[in-house]
C-alpha cells in the first residue's frame, strides 16, 4: 500500500532493487495496492519509483518481513505495535481505558484512511471477525445510506483475495449507526470508553474454507466536513464458539441465530436473544449494501425472551424483492451482527 503525493506519468515498485510491478499514470493523493507474489517467510526491501517528465523520484526503502497466512488473530493494541499497517496508529486518548487503533482526531477531508492486516487469513469453518469501535464521522443526509452519494463519510471492513479487488464485509456506516455517537458528533464532543459498540462478521458468508484473504479497515472521507474520527479495539479472527448447547438455550445470553430456512422462498425467520433490556434495530440489506427493509427501528426489547421476526421477502414499500443474496443486520447499543441470507425463487 502506498500513497502518491504528486501526480506521476508512471510508477514501478522495486523489490530488492528489481522492478517487479509496473503501473501507469497516477494522480496525487491516491491510495494504491500493488500485489507482488513472493515466497514467505522472507525479508524484502521495497520502494516505489515514480517518473515525471522522464525524471525518477524514489521513495524511501522499507524493509518488510513477509509472513505466512494466519489461522487466528487476537489484537488488543496494548503493546504499542500491532499486525496492522497503514494510516491508523495506536494511542490512548483521554477518556479511554487502554490504547487502541485509530485515525487522527480530527481526520482530514478527501482521502481514505486504511489499516491493513499484515498477514492474510486462512479461512476455516465458521470463521468470524469481531471488533469494537466508535465512529464519529460525518453523517449522510437523512434517509441516505451507502452507496448513495449523499452518504458523505463512512467506515467499513473489507476483504480481498488478491489485495486489489476489495469486497465490503459489513454495510458502511457513519455516526448515525448509534444514537450516542450521533449526539457526540452533533455536539463536537470527544468520545469515551463507554461508547464502544461490538461488531461480528461471518467470513464464511463471503469466502470459502481454505481461501487466503486480506483484511482491512477503511474510513472514507469526502472533500467537505469531517469529524473526530474512528477508534477500533479488540479485533479477533477465529472460528465461532460452537461448544455451548446451554448457551443456545439460555435466554439471558446475547445471541443471534442463523435465519431459518436458508435458502428460503418466500419468507424466513430471524431469531435472537438479549442479555439486557435494550433498543434493537433489525434491517435487511442487498448484496450492494443498500437498505431493503427495516424490521425493527430502535425498538425497546427485554432480556429473557427468544425473539422471532419474519421477513416475507418484501422491501419497505411492500414490493417483492428479486432472488439473490441478502444480509440481515441486528444492532443494539453494544453489538452489531451481520448474517447472510439467500432468497431462491
Amino acid at each position: 500500500l502506498f500513497r502518491t503525493l504528486t501526480p506521476y506519468d508512471s510508477l514501478h515498485v522495486d523489490v530488492n532493487d528489481e522492478p517487479l510491478k509496473r503501473m501507469g499514470a497516477l494522480p496525487a493523493y491516491v491510495d494504491t495496492f500493488a500485489t507482488i507474489p513472493v515466497e514467505p517467510p522472507d525479508y524484502l526491501e521495497i520502494k516505489v519509483v515514480g517518473f515525471k517528465d522522464g525524471q525518477p523520484f524514489a521513495s524511501r526503502a522499507t524493509d518488510q518481513l513477509i509472513y505466512e497466512p494466519i489461522d487466528s488473530l487476537k489484537e488488543r493494541f496494548n503493546g504499542g505495535s500491532s499486525d496492522f499497517y497503514g494510516d491508523l496508529f495506536i494511542d490512548q486518548p483521554g477518556g479511554f481505558k487502554s490504547p487502541a487503533l485509530q485515525t487522527p482526531h480530527p481526520y482530514s477531508d478527501q482521502r481514505d484512511y486504511i489499516a491493513l492486516l499484515g498477514s492474510p487469513v486462512r479461512i476455516g469453518k465458521k470463521y468470524r471477525i469481531t471488533y469494537k469501535d466508535i465512529a464519529l464521522v460525518e453523517p449522510g443526509e437523512p434517509g441516505h445510506y451507502y452507496p448513495d452519494q449523499q452518504m458523505w463519510d463512512y467506515v467499513t471492513v473489507e476483504g480481498s483475495l488478491d489485495g486489489e479487488n476489495w469486497q465490503i464485509l459489513i454495510p458502511p456506516y457513519d455516526c448515525r449507526f448509534n444514537s450516542q455517537w450521533k449526539s457526540y458528533y452533533d455536539n463536537s464532543s470527544n468520545p469515551n470508553n463507554n461508547l464502544f459498540v461490538k461488531h461480528t462478521i461471518d467470513l464464511n458468508d463471503y469466502f470459502t474454507e481454505g481461501q487466503i484473504v486480506y483484511i482491512r479497515f477503511r474510513l472514507h472521507a469526502d472533500p467537505y466536513t469531517n469529524g473526530w474520527g474512528w477508534i477500533i479495539d479488540d479485533v479477533t479472527i477465529k472460528p465461532e464458539n460452537t461448544t455451548g448447547i446451554a448457551d443456545r438455550r439460555s435466554p439471558e445470553k446475547f445471541q443471534v441465530f442463523d435465519n431459518y430456512p436458508n435458502p428460503f422462498n418466500p419468507s424466513t425467520t430471524i431469531a435472537f436473544t438479549l442479555d439486557r433490556n435494550e433498543a434493537v434495530t433489525l434491517k435487511i440489506y442487498n448484496a450492494n449494501g443498500q437498505l431493503v427493509r427495516t424490521l425493527l427501528n430502535n425498538k425497546l426489547l427485554y432480556k429473557g425472551n427468544r425473539y422471532r421476526f419474519l421477513w416475507q421477502g418484501r422491501n419497505n414499500i411492500g414490493n417483492p424483492v428479486a432472488s439473490g443474496v441478502y444480509f440481515f443486520k441486528l444492532i443494539t447499543p453494544k453489538h452489531s451482527v451481520v448474517k447472510k441470507m439467500i432468497l431462491l425463487k
